[in-house]
């Protein structure tokens, strides 16, 4: 065994056992000895762990955070950093129902100052296909952006921990992010679009539907509408939140994006069926009298003047989509979708243009979602390379 080093320097040694041992001891700030080790299969592994033990000494954490848990430092973190960041109340939900799910089951009672790219990397190995709750049998593949999310969140609260000298490092940076092939955007094209807008004639849902067929706003967007967001007059809307139900309250939040703040022209057709829809709410809100549920003054609103759930605008949809008998899906987002593609279908619309419509982020991210719509554009494009090639 070698001889004693100096403080917080470390020593490497072999056992009898042939397995190789990583240990450090020092004095910490507060004059108290303290003592780390870890076992590994070969001098290098132990020299790397080392250096990782080095570190911790340095950082002069407490004998307690080198033993806090995954899930103990989790609860913390998601009540401290996470609430304290920009995200969304809705984004925070579901990082928690993702951690509960996936990540605490598997390996929250590890300690963290111990957690490997290895224990990541079984983690998201477990993943890959759904199981059985009775049998415990493999079932369908998971998609690589379900794998995705916990890896993320796990990677945000270790690098607080690095930020807070309970471990290290962030252990999954070792580890390789699982891949997300883009899957193509499903559309409708615009005669099953027809179809699925007359089977919602004459219902209260179909100025909405009318709405989202002919500009492409998210359905959050559309059901954060306010009257004073609309200027009938001008015909012309603007997009200022997003509405979002959580924990059974209604809370309008900011947009998605910078670039999802914009204001958009409204269909001839659109602004009549908004304007006889107005003339219905006050009806209703003139028969509720004080019991009108909401000083908001929502654009869609249910008869008692709450503010719509989409959960509840989605079944009716999905029953027009029925009522249609067409092959479709009944998803609100394939109508922005389907707005979207008619856009870009033959290539007389910008790129710019339609990003600036679906107020994407970045016109690289309308490109990679509609690709596979702009066929004619790109033929259209190829074209004119081979008309100027011939002469």
């Amino acid at each position: 065994m070698s001889t004693r080093r100096a403080n917080r320097e470390g020593t490497c040694y072999q056992r009898s056992s042939g397995k190789w041992v990583a240990e450090i001891r020092w004095v910490d700030r507060m004059g108290r000895p303290q003592r780390a080790s870890r076992t590994a299969t070969n001098r290098a592994e132990a020299q790397r762990l080392l250096r990782g033990l080095q570190a911790l000494a340095s950082s002069d954490a407490s004998p307690g955070e080198r033993h806090v848990t995954v899930e103990q430092f989790w609860q913390r973190w998601s009540r401290g950093s996470l609430l304290s960041s920009s995200r969304k109340a809705s984004t925070v939900e579901l990082y928690r129902r993702i951690m509960a799910v996936t990540v605490i089951p598997a390996i929250g009672s590890t300690r963290l100052s111990r957690l490997t790219a290895g224990d990541v990397e079984a983690l998201l190995a477990g993943m890959k296909r759904t199981r059985d709750s009775r049998s415990g049998k493999a079932g369908e593949p998971v998609s690589g952006q379900t794998r995705r999310m916990p890896f993320s969140v796990l990677s945000l609260m270790l690098t607080t921990g690095v930020r807070d000298g309970v471990v290290t490092r962030n252990v999954c940076a070792d580890v390789q992010r699982p891949k997300v092939d883009t899957a193509e955007a499903e559309y409708l094209s615009p005669v099953v679009m027809r179809q699925v807008i007359a089977a919602m004639s004459g219902h209260r849902l179909e100025p909405l539907l009318l709405l989202l067929a002919s500009t492409g706003l998210r359905i959050g967007e559309a059901l954060a509408l306010r009257w004073s967001d609309l200027d009938l007059e001008a015909g012309q809307l603007r997009v200022t939140g997003t509405l979002q139900h959580i924990g059974g309250q209604v809370r309008r939040t900011s947009p998605k994006s910078q670039r999802s703040r914009r204001t958009l022209p409204i269909n001839p057709v659109v602004l009549d069926a908004l304007k006889g829809w107005r003339k219905v709410q006050a009806a209703e809100r003139l028969r509720a009298g004080t019991s009108w549920a909401s000083s908001e003054s929502w654009v869609f609103t249910t008869s008692s003047g709450k503010a719509l759930d989409r959960r509840s605008a989605a079944r009716s949809f999905e029953r027009a989509v029925k009522a249609a008998k067409v092959d479709a899906p009944a998803r609100f987002h394939v109508l922005r979708h389907s707005v979207a593609s008619m856009m870009l279908a033959d290539g007389k619309v910008s790129m710019r243009t339609a990003s600036e419509i679906l107020g994407h982020s970045s016109t690289a991210l309308t490109a990679d979602t509609y690709a596979h719509v702009m066929p004619e554009a790109k033929a259209h494009a190829l074209g004119v390379v081979g008309d100027a090639l011939s002469g």
